[in-house]
């Protein structure tokens, strides 16, 4: 966080850019492969979906606050137009469609966020097969991805991270005194 906030002068200005692309890709886990590889079609609602570059996976990663900081400081974010794009091979040719997202969905997408939903919620998979009719887990696998707002819950812990990391830093430059009156205080609302 401190190589995030940190703030190059006036002659070292350029090295920003770098400082950013570094920390998008620890926010994001991206490889530089990746996220040179970005287009504005990959931000959806505050999500990357993309397929990497290295091997092909079709990944749906929640951004962290972090991360939309550093998207919203460029340009090339504005004015996103809801698309996606998929990628496919011929042989071991690499090709990728952009499309409008109502192009792509099918009446077969309500059934997996009904999987999907239903897991994230905590319902038993047991439960969740016996509404679908699937026999056992491996074929029911398919349909599941995490789901969006679990991803997104996890993803928040790297927020919160920032709140603990900034209450530390402040006790730590509480003299005694301040520390035992914190102490007293907090006793106080247990």
């Amino acid at each position: 966080m401190h190589f995030f906030h940190y703030e190059y002068p006036k002659e070292k200005e350029h090295l920003s850019k770098a400082r950013d692309m570094f920390c998008f890709m620890a926010f994001t886990s991206l490889r530089y492969s990746d996220l040179a590889a970005l287009k504005p079609v990959n931000l959806v609602d505050g999500y990357l979906d993309f397929c990497t570059e290295k091997t092909d996976d079709k990944l749906h990663i929640a951004l962290n606050e972090h991360a939309m900081k550093i998207i919203k400081k460029y340009s090339w974010y504005k004015g996103l137009d809801r698309e996606i794009s998929q990628v496919y091979f011929k042989g071991n040719t690499r090709h990728e469609d952009t499309y409008k997202f109502w192009e792509q969905i099918s009446c077969h997408d309500a059934r997996r966020t009904f999987v999907c939903c239903s897991l994230a919620l905590g319902i038993p998979a047991s439960v969740v097969m016996s509404c679908t009719g699937h026999s056992d887990y491996e074929s029911m696998k398919p349909y599941i991805e995490v789901a969006d707002e679990t991803q997104k819950m996890q993803m928040e812990k790297w927020n919160t991270h920032q709140y603990k990391s900034g209450i530390i830093e402040s006790m730590e430059k509480m003299t005694p005194i301040q520390l035992k009156l914190l102490f007293e205080y907090v006793k106080s609302m247990v």
